[in-house]
């Protein structure tokens, strides 16, 4: 049986377009396959500088992936308000830093100032609860004693009546023409009186009590061996106060120790002479 392939290679019964078969290891037109080529096409493997740049490749893939994912969280997190991830970067630990003291110093201000603020605001509430209860006393003392200019006038009217009343002898209180228009002076002095008092105005008498300048006027000093030095002995006109106030001072009469009587101690024949003897 005859060899029917041409010198092509090429089996006719294959016909044209047909692909060839590969020679074999040892046949005519076999040669061996090399490192370096661009492929093994029988293979279908890439050869070493093919997957080296494939590698390149697969790692600047990465890292623009690991890039865009950093940035990605970045603006997540300054949208969310949280500070954004870094990989041990020293100037944006620097800068951390930075801000962190300038927000601490912030805060200590801020608080500091807050401080400043409160105690100004205790001040001005304590100053202003004074000034109220100033005011409300004022307001209070203005009700009280709107009336003590006018009280003090009449004051004369009620000494006037009890002088009237005091300066009566006793037989004329007995009189039926004139006890009449006594108790008539009387009933009125009374009647002033109890008007005094309903507006909160006492009278004062102070006989007996230690003499005290701020309620009391002396007029003068008088001997007496009933009442203690530097009391009161006589009121010649009453003391009136209205309310907690003095409206008028008590004058009055303080007494003192009566002075010895030079004769009594000499003896009813005057003084003793020296070297004379009077039962001789």
């Amino acid at each position: 049986m005859s060899d029917q392939r041409g010198h092509s290679g090429k089996d006719p019964k294959t016909g044209p377009g047909t692909q060839a078969e590969t020679p074999g290891e040892g046949q005519p037109g076999w040669e061996p396959v090399t490192p370096g080529d661009a492929t093994n096409e029988a293979a279908g493997r890439p050869d070493g500088d093919a997957a080296k740049t494939r590698l390149d490749d697969v790692i600047q893939e990465a890292a623009r992936a690991g890039a865009a994912k950093a940035e990605e969280s970045a603006a997540k997190a300054a949208a969310s308000g949280q500070p954004a991830p870094d990989d041990a970067d020293e100037a944006d630990g620097a800068r951390d830093g930075e801000t962190a003291a300038h927000a601490g110093d912030s805060s200590a201000a801020l608080a500091a100032e807050v401080e400043a603020l409160k105690d100004q605001l205790a001040r001005t509430e304590a100053d202003r609860r004074n000034e109220r209860r100033r005011l409300e006393k004022e307001k209070q003392d203005a009700s009280a004693y709107a009336i003590t200019s006018f009280s003090r006038d009449l004051l004369s009217v009620a000494d006037f009546l009890r002088m009237a009343l005091d300066s009566m002898p006793d037989d004329l209180k007995s009189d039926p023409k004139v006890s009449t228009f006594y108790q008539g002076v009387e009933m009125t002095e009374k009647e002033l009186q109890a008007v005094l008092q309903r507006q909160g105005i006492k009278q004062f008498r102070p006989e007996g009590e230690a003499f005290d300048p701020n309620r009391h006027q002396a007029m003068g000093e008088v001997a007496s061996d009933t009442v203690e030095p530097g009391k009161v002995a006589q009121v010649l006109k009453p003391g009136y106060v209205i309310k907690d106030r003095l409206l008028r001072a008590a004058m009055v009469n303080v007494a003192k120790a009566p002075q010895p009587d030079p004769g009594a101690e000499a003896g009813e024949d005057g003084p003793a002479q020296p070297g004379v003897d009077r039962e001789a």
